[in-house]
């Protein structure tokens, strides 16, 4: 059973050394607005190349019944060499989706990890989320020293990226198997159920690779020409999700944005957002850790 925990924001002031950290709370208002030039923002949109055979529906809890005897996407190879999407790719291969199984991250993994959001960061979309987050001082960028000097970190939003996305932690076991990246963008087995599994770049290679048997929709809601939301059930690696959410058509850039502003503006709990005019609700999960608060999931809640 998913258990949300609701916050209210309020102006909340935190002490950080010599400096008072003011954080402006958003209203529901601003962050449709915000999401919504987000998405106009997405020049690497490909829904208009990508085919989407949703098939039949199917019920919520089935018994692995299969009401499409067809995959869910085709994707041409082009979409894949579209630089963010490339380097998505790179990493998505990183990861061992047994969740009690430790991760040993390579030199040439977090290599990976970082031009990866160096790709992101280069696009308007991470931009204009990077902006608004450093404008309501979700994310620090500027620190006044003993000296009365005020000390610029450029890379402020990449470090909070890293660790917010990238830093490993235990989802059960003392094993450090986890990541918010890996959740959402690629996919966990745990205790006998799919876990995460929420970017349809990887839910479409997986197919590929015949990993991966979508059931059938439970719901869609259509983002004009431009992509859908897709409730649906499937079987990954043999293992049966029976509800699981994703967009499809999106750049990597655009979900990482909106989820991030999400993970920051309404933690652990519904963040009421419009995409294209249609009510798209972003869920978050956190985890804590050592103080630090980390993705544990983030997803479109249709």
């Amino acid at each position: 059973m998913n258990i949300f925990v609701f916050f209210v924001i309020p102006l909340l002031t935190i002490s950080v050394k010599s400096q008072q950290i003011v954080r402006t709370p958003v209203p529901d208002s601003e962050l449709r607005a915000l999401v919504e030039n987000l998405w106009t923002l997405d020049v690497n949109n490909v829904a208009s190349q990508v085919r989407i055979n949703t098939q039949d529906s199917v019920s919520r809890m089935p018994a692995g019944t299969d009401n499409a005897p067809n995959p869910l996407l085709s994707v041409p190879s082009t979409v894949y060499q579209k630089p963010t999407f490339a380097k998505l790719i790179a990493l998505q291969d990183n990861y061992i989706p047994e969740s009690n199984v430790a991760e040993n991250v390579t030199p040439q993994e977090k290599t990976e990890e970082s031009a990866f959001l160096d790709a992101v960061l280069a696009t308007t979309v991470m931009k204009k989320a990077e902006e608004f987050l450093l404008d309501k001082r979700y994310i620090i960028s500027r620190k006044t020293g003993r000296n009365g000097q005020v000390q610029v970190n450029k890379n402020a939003f990449k470090e909070a990226l890293q660790q917010i996305w990238c830093d490993i932690y235990s989802r059960g076991n003392r094993t450090l198997s986890s990541s918010g990246f890996e959740h959402v963008f690629a996919g966990e087995l745990k205790n006998g159920q799919v876990s995460g599994l929420h970017n349809w770049v990887f839910f479409a290679r997986q197919e590929t690779a015949n990993n991966l048997n979508y059931n059938g929709h439970i719901r869609i809601v259509r983002l004009g020409s431009r992509g859908i939301v897709i409730k649906d059930n499937f079987k990954w690696k043999n293992t049966l999700k029976p509800v699981g959410t994703m967009f499809v058509g999106t750049s990597p850039e655009f979900e990482m944005a909106v989820y991030t502003v999400c993970f920051y503006a309404r933690p652990g709990g519904i963040c009421p957002v419009t995409i294209s005019g249609k009510s798209v609700p972003i869920i978050t999960h956190f985890f804590t850790q050592r103080g630090k608060q980390l993705i544990s999931s983030a997803y479109p809640d249709i």
